[in-house]
């Protein structure tokens, strides 16, 4: 068993709703809207649930006595200085666009977190 996890939050997990193109080429236009209203208003519910999840994630490891370690502010910035050549070497093989793609919709669920 494992004994002890530091609390990163460097994964997301997400749970996307998709449809292929042909089906959603094959609805009508008010069909579009309905699927289109009805996932937005999931998506606020699912990601509550997510939270929610997690957090009861946490408390089981703890409660099986695994130590838990939540990092401070600074040792969150120390941890972003650490990968920063990451990122490089990420723009780098796949191009600034992509990266500044991800890292734009990374803020963006951070903001609306």
């Amino acid at each position: 068993m494992q004994n002890f996890l530091t609390e990163t939050n460097h994964i997301y997990n997400a749970s996307p709703f998709m449809v292929s193109k042909p089906f959603w080429d094959s609805l009508t236009d008010e069909e579009r809207d309905i699927i289109a209203n009805a996932s937005e208003e999931i998506m606020h519910e699912q990601r509550e649930a997510n939270q929610q999840e997690a957090a009861d994630g946490i408390a089981f490891v703890k409660d099986q006595g695994m130590t838990v370690t939540e990092l401070s502010d600074d040792e969150f910035e120390r941890l972003r200085d650490a990968v920063d050549p990451v990122y490089e070497r990420f723009r780098e093989t796949y191009g600034g666009e992509v990266l500044d793609a991800i890292m734009d919709a990374a803020e963006q669920l951070e903001e609306g977190a």
